[in-house]
């Protein structure tokens, strides 16, 4: 069930994978979170096979949940957050050579179908020959509301070279607890005067 924060009250927990919703005062005129969305992927240990140089809306490897929401006005901005806990897996570990992964966001509406909107490159998170690893890859950004459709985001991954990597860990002493997986995707639609986007178009 949603969860109104109004001063008074907590956010929903996730559970299961599934997408909650928290609506933030989304009448208020002095408030500028409209809608506010977070989920966790059920799936574990997903290996990245996805090679560098994937450009494709939908053509890295997906991560393993989406988030939809129709936003309340055209001029609507999203603020996205995705994390994972990943590392090297065997059949080309970290200590065969250089490596790195790389993070891909996609929004699909009806009219425009799946867009790549915002991709780090596969050097993003880049590690030269170390014997083991353990990292936490993550994405911040802001994207644009482009109609008053529902918009879905997924994030898809890639990797560099031939090292292997996997995301949503399974992995000792890790606490999975009401649906949290070692991964962590949440979007917010933005809408207000005290909202400022800078120089992001």
């Amino acid at each position: 069930m949603p969860t109104n924060i109004n001063g008074n009250s907590g956010i929903d927990r996730i559970q299961d994978g599934s997408v909650h919703d928290v609506d933030i005062a989304p009448d208020s005129s002095i408030g500028f979170i409209k809608q506010w969305k977070m989920t966790s992927s059920p799936t574990q240990n997903i290996v990245i096979t996805a090679a560098a140089g994937t450009t494709g809306a939908t053509s890295g490897t997906y991560t393993g949940v989406e988030i939809a929401m129709t936003p309340k006005d055209i001029n609507s901005w999203f603020r996205v957050h995705w994390d994972t806990c990943c590392d090297d897996t065997g059949g080309g570990g970290a200590a065969t050579g250089a490596g790195g992964v790389g993070i891909i966001l996609s929004m699909h509406t009806p009219t425009t179908g799946w867009v790549r909107v915002r991709d780090t490159g596969s050097h993003a998170f880049y590690y030269n020959t170390m014997s083991d690893e353990y990292f936490r890859p993550a994405l911040d950004t802001v994207v644009k509301a482009v109609n008053t459709e529902e918009h879905t985001f997924r994030i898809y991954m890639k990797i560099h070279t031939t090292v292997r990597y996997r995301i949503n860990i399974n992995i000792a002493n890790s606490l999975y607890a009401n649906g949290w997986n070692n991964n962590h995707f949440e979007v917010q639609e933005l809408n207000g005067a005290t909202f400022n986007n800078g120089n992001y178009t």
